[in-house]
């Protein structure tokens, strides 16, 4: 993979978390549009480079990582309210 397609896959998956942590959610309908944000990047990368590869597999673990880490700070944070990417 060449270095500017690496280096953008991981703007993408900065990009994710900064926009959760740039928003105070307040409910979980404010929550999914970090959840569709997500969602929209994994479809991105699926058709700018097919789900059968290293660039995707690396796009969707990153996303998942995020998505754990704000899912659970979420969940600290609003009394037990739990929501997911998936």
């Amino acid at each position: 993979m060449e270095k500017k397609k690496l280096y953008q896959l991981i703007i993408t998956g900065w990009e994710l978390a900064k926009f959760y942590f740039s928003r105070d959610y307040k409910t979980p309908e404010e929550y999914d549009e970090f959840v569709n944000l997500g969602n929209d990047l994994l479809k991105k990368t699926a058709a700018e480079y097919g789900t059968v590869g290293k660039e995707y597999n690396f796009m969707r673990r990153m996303i998942v990582a995020v998505n754990e880490y704000c899912d659970q700070e979420w969940r600290e944070s609003h009394q037990g309210t739990q929501t997911s990417l998936f």
